[in-house]
């Protein structure tokens, strides 16, 4: 800076106030300053970070009246008006406190916060929440119209600002939605698991394609009949789809080929399809070598096995990563309806993390077909809805008692809810309507169930009766204790010996 006064471009300037400091200023802006100078400067509230250089002078004012704490301090004409708690939430900002000097202050505040949303736009975030102003939680506010004035919009006990719906649902009406997006509703149900597959992108199991369809077919004989694929598509599960989103799959993974997996897939399309014998002996690099690269080709959809178990290469479907990607999410955004940005995530086994799963959520919304909002009734996450479905929401009265299996997607998308509900991981949940009402994990053997855990509603049971005769189940209970004669036995070798030289 000195070397920039010397050439005579800046000029060293003593500001005084509260306090002294010196500045530096353009030397072509100084004529313009001494103009002003005398004159009361005017400048609108803005919100500021306590790392901002003009808050540094506020600092013991801001201590002192507010503590020690991470707060944005509100400035107006350069002097303290007021303290804002903000915390970026999950797709939005939250205010969970604002402190003003003066009540009269409201409304310049509340443009000050709206303003403050055009930096967190250019993030990718642009939802406001308040929870908390003036020392009272909003249900408690009696007057809100200042608010209101400015765009916010009420829910249950927050004010939101932002490009959202001014709409919320029953919860159990958004999961009775879902489900009915799902082909699980009686009248949504699909024809046959070919049409399912097309629709849903895949079926994991027997279990999701007879809750789904009004005429069951087993998958693997479909696949055996070559009407159905086979693969690990996205979630990377064991999945039944048609060829074509096989290629789908693929191209979103887009896995890079290395020298030996390019090796490895050459001569599965020359000689493919191959067994995993036959391949490793016609390979030139090593068993493990070999073993690692079908591995990872395998992962990435390059090949995957026919009905016979033999490894065959899946065709380029001509699309490029960022297409695919954007494609397989629009599906499966379409197949649930409504989903908020970490269901979303969990559903997909996370192969889109999140802020790849808000960033297209972000463009779906853009395109026009997509809207959000705080739309579960006394929930506080954001949620996004197919804009022509809303109407829709809530309409049908979904009555279906069903079991889920944890072979099947969904079981994904309301693993938050089942943990939260039941504390379990992978289980089976009893469905009365949109309602969980049991759940109960078991070990499968063949055509049997052994229950090891059940936890619910004693009628729900029926329930489990009813689905066990539907897929031809047996369904039993297995209680772990330990038998009499074990008991016996452990006590004869642990205590026989002493007791007998005694």
């Amino acid at each position: 800076m000195d070397r920039l006064e010397q050439d005579g471009v800046v000029a060293r300037i003593l500001v005084t106030g509260k306090a002294e400091s010196e500045m530096y200023v353009l030397a072509e802006d100084l004529p313009a300053l001494r103009k002003l100078a005398g004159k009361p400067g005017t400048d609108p509230m803005r919100v500021l970070s306590l790392l901002d250089p003009w808050t540094q002078p506020l600092w013991a004012q801001v201590a002192s009246r507010y503590g020690e704490g991470w707060f944005f301090p509100l400035v107006k004409d350069g002097e303290l008006v007021g303290m804002a708690e903000i915390w970026e939430m999950s797709g939005c900002i939250e205010v969970r406190e604002l402190d003003l000097a003066s009540p009269e202050l409201l409304d310049e505040a509340i443009a000050a916060l709206t303003r403050m949303m055009t930096f967190y736009a250019m993030r990718g975030v642009d939802v406001l929440r308040v929870t908390r102003f003036q020392a009272k939680n909003v249900p408690e506010v009696e007057d809100l119209s200042h608010w209101l004035r400015a765009g916010f919009i009420r829910f249950s006990d927050f004010l939101a600002y932002g490009p959202i719906v001014p709409r919320d649902f029953d919860p159990k009406d958004l999961l009775a939605f879902a489900l009915t997006k799902q082909g699980v509703a009686l009248d949504s149900r699909f024809a046959d698991p070919i049409a399912a597959a097309k629709a849903l992108g895949g079926l994991r199991s027997d279990f999701a394609a007879r809750l789904r369809v009004k005429e069951f077919r087993p998958l693997e004989r479909l696949h055996r009949g070559r009407l159905l694929a086979k693969g690990l598509a996205i979630p990377e599960y064991w999945t039944y789809c048609t060829e074509e989103d096989l290629g789908l799959y693929k191209g979103a993974k887009a896995t890079r080929l290395t020298k030996d997996m390019k090796a490895t897939l050459r001569i599965i399309r020359e000689e493919g399809p191959i067994s995993r014998q036959r391949l490793l002996i016609l390979s030139d690099l090593s068993r493990p070598t070999t073993t690692a690269a079908l591995r990872k080709l395998y992962e990435g959809l390059h090949v995957t096995r026919d009905s016979d178990n033999r490894y065959r290469p899946v065709a380029d479907l001509k699309i490029g990563r960022d297409d695919a990607r954007r494609e397989v999410l629009r599906r499966i955004i379409r197949s649930l309806g409504v989903t908020s940005a970490e269901a979303l995530a969990a559903y997909t086994r996370f192969e889109y993390n999140m802020g790849e799963t808000r960033l297209r959520l972000r463009e779906f919304v853009a395109e026009g077909w997509l809207v959000k909002g705080f739309l579960a009734r006394g929930e506080r996450t954001v949620m996004w809805a197919v804009k022509d479905g809303l109407d829709n929401i809530g309409q049908a009265d979904f009555r279906r008692k069903f079991v889920l299996t944890p072979q099947d997607n969904l079981f994904l998308y309301l693993r938050e809810a089942i943990v939260d509900k039941f504390h379990m991981g992978s289980c089976y949940v009893v469905f009365d309507g949109p309602e969980m009402v049991a759940a109960f994990k078991a070990r499968r053997r063949k055509w049997e169930l052994l229950v090891t855990e059940f936890q619910g509603e004693p009628a729900a049971r029926r329930i489990v009766e009813a689905w066990e005769a539907e897929n031809e189940l047996a369904v039993e209970e297995q209680v772990d204790r330990i038998s009499d004669h074990e008991v016996m036995e452990w006590y004869a070798k642990m205590y026989g010996r002493g007791a007998a030289e005694r």
